[in-house]
């Protein structure tokens, strides 16, 4: 880890984002002339692996398979840079939290996440898959991507409500130069398809099983997969079980319950061709069943639930104020471990920012009851 601040090329490194087994991310500021500033994140390689050919190779391998996807429903790649001996991508900043989070947090609060917003969480965070999936190079030679590592973790959810998929470190693809071994299982344990559990050959459809996982959590608040150690769980990914989401939460209606049933049908082939296809089918049933849905209400989600993180990041948008950011460090990990860590707001602000916080925190915490039958009224 970098002591900090510190500058590496024409960026200045503020905060340690998050930390993985082989690579670091520090919030930056890219600072060039006239002022010009931009808020974004570096993913280094860790200061006990420079020089390590393998390790920076699949650093720049994430960086190649990511440059080509330019969608709003992924995160962007700015840069792929060497100072020194530091080799660096620049990626795109998103002030807000993964789907994991924002489930944890609606658990603990009491609630379930509403029905609409999961639908349109799901139906964005497809959206980009589908984009990455059809992407090309320049030649017009398709990519045969697959993300491998789509979790709740790896699909970012800004305060504005954009929803981002993320993390395409273990992503296969034909740029890629470091290839699996035939066999070994890349990816969380619990978000393996069937067939990636078996360590066979995987297309994007293998990726919409993922991305079912997902939605089948956000929707219960319980795990797919029950088992516990790593063995177990690969076994159970292997075969897993039917959802039946009506049984733990019966206000999902079940058009909904049919979508997750297709998305996780063990044979690839069953399942739905694509991940547009997959988006398209929920946004289908987003707007039959809720029909005033805006995705306007997806940033009041937010913003209900993270009320201190929205306070800090209307404050300032400086570095050392804005409230939380998650990566996934580790671009080679192959375990079902979180490697994330949150970006605080622990500056000290003046007594002045302290008052307008704390103001603004009394106004945040004064409107909970008010919205709360507004915000959650599908629970």
């Amino acid at each position: 880890m970098k002591r900090l601040p510190s500058t590496l090329g024409p960026y200045r490194l503020t905060r340690l984002v998050g930390s993985g087994g082989m690579a670091d991310v520090y919030l930056a500021t890219h600072e060039t002339i006239g002022g010009f500033e931009r808020l974004v994140c570096l993913k280094c390689v860790r200061e006990d692996y420079i020089g390590d050919a393998e390790i920076e190779q699949a650093l720049v391998d994430e960086a190649r398979v990511t440059s080509y996807i330019d969608h709003p429903n992924v995160t962007q790649i700015y840069e792929l840079g060497r100072v020194g001996e530091d080799t660096f991508i620049a990626m795109e900043f998103v002030a807000g939290t993964n789907a994991a989070e924002l489930l944890k947090v609606s658990l603990e609060s009491g609630f379930n996440l509403p029905v609409d917003v999961v639908l349109y969480i799901a139906a964005e965070a497809a959206r980009g898959l589908d984009a990455a999936h059809r992407e090309t190079n320049l030649k017009g030679e398709p990519l045969n991507l697959v993300h491998r590592d789509i979790s709740p973790q790896n699909i970012l959810i800004s305060f504005d409500g954009a929803v981002k998929v993320s993390d395409f470190g273990i992503a296969k693809s034909r740029l890629r130069h470091a290839h699996t071994t035939a066999g070994i299982v890349k990816g969380k344990y619990r978000y393996l398809s069937p067939e990636q559990a078996r360590g066979e050959t995987l297309d994007a459809r293998s990726d919409v099983f993922a991305l079912g996982i997902v939605l089948f959590e956000l929707l219960t608040g319980t795990p797919f997969l029950r088992a516990e150690e790593p063995e177990a769980l690969v076994r159970e990914a292997q075969s897993p079980r039917t959802p039946r989401v009506h049984r733990t939460r019966d206000s999902v209606p079940k058009e909904v319950n049919g979508i997750l049933q297709r998305s996780l049908k063990r044979k690839a082939g069953k399942r739905y061709p694509s991940a547009q296809a997959l988006s398209d089918a929920l946004s289908e049933a987003l707007l039959r069943y809720f029909p005033d849905f805006e995705p306007a209400r997806v940033a009041e989600i937010m913003r209900f639930f993270f009320p201190e993180h929205w306070a800090l990041v209307l404050e300032s948008r400086e570095p050392t104020t804005l409230a939380t950011s998650r990566y996934i460090a580790d671009f080679s990990s192959s375990h079902d471990v979180e490697l994330t860590a949150v970006a605080t707001g622990d500056a000290r602000p003046g007594m002045g920012r302290a008052l307008l916080l704390g103001a603004g925190l009394c106004v945040l915490a004064a409107t909970l009851l008010w919205g709360l039958r507004k915000i959650l009224s599908e629970t």
